[in-house]
């Protein structure tokens, strides 16, 4: 049974189970917490009777698509436990009316009866249409991360070529070409090696004496990596 359960909840590591049997909000990731508080007393029971006394308690932003971000407090954070639960019940003695129909769940607020939440069936569980921030947060600067990372690779590899014509190449049916962001910077080496200067203005100045004009340059050697 044990395996079972992990290898269900296995791809379930950003995701929130919509749960009645609960008795609070409970999460493993100890990185959603956006304020939390070490100063908590309990202990939560689990049905084969063993009992995990919880580290901290906080509040967890969620990102729901379509809708404004929900708040959820009182969430207990366990490493133990392997998946992110949503109380129900928590949240409907908060004054939310839940509504299950078709495989969805609408969750509600009281004051103007909008939905906050939503929720769909999957693999015999009702999970939670929506990440926290912090995830989503995250996916987005690894994903964005690695698109910065292939197209300077790329650039390099082509001898430093102009960013353009890497998305032309793309266009023109070059497989394995990243998507080169149109807000991407010129990388340290081209800074150093292929920038251009500006030309000297021209100079109607001329000496009358020695060292009463004197021309140097201010540019120190510069030392760049191979690529």
């Amino acid at each position: 049974m044990e395996d079972i359960f992990s290898t269900s909840f296995s791809s379930w590591h950003d995701s929130w189970i919509l749960d009645t049997d609960a008795t609070c909000h409970m999460t493993f990731r100890r990185d959603l917490f956006e304020q939390f508080s070490d100063n908590i007393d309990g202990v939560v029971y689990f049905a084969d009777k063993s009992q995990i006394k919880p580290s901290r308690i906080g509040s967890i932003q969620l990102k729901i698509p379509g809708l404004f971000d929900y708040s959820l407090n009182d969430v207990l954070y366990i490493h133990q436990f392997e998946i992110n639960l949503l109380y129900l019940v928590q949240i409907r003695q908060q004054g939310h009316s839940i509504h299950i129909f078709d495989g969805k769940v609408e969750i509600r607020r009281p004051a103007d009866n909008k939905t906050v939440m939503t929720g769909v069936e999957e693999d015999k569980l009702l999970k939670l249409k929506g990440v926290s921030s912090v995830t989503l947060n995250t996916n987005h600067l690894v994903k964005q991360n690695d698109t910065l990372s292939s197209s300077l690779l790329w650039h390099a590899c082509f001898g430093h070529i102009n960013y353009e014509s890497l998305r032309i190449m793309k266009q023109q049916g070059i497989k394995g070409l990243p998507t080169v962001p149109r807000n991407l910077t010129p990388c340290n080496a081209c800074i150093l090696d292929k920038h251009h200067k500006q030309c000297f203005p021209n100079s109607t100045s001329r000496a009358t004496g020695k060292l009463s004009l004197i021309h140097f340059d201010l540019w120190q050697q510069i030392h760049t990596d191979f690529y």
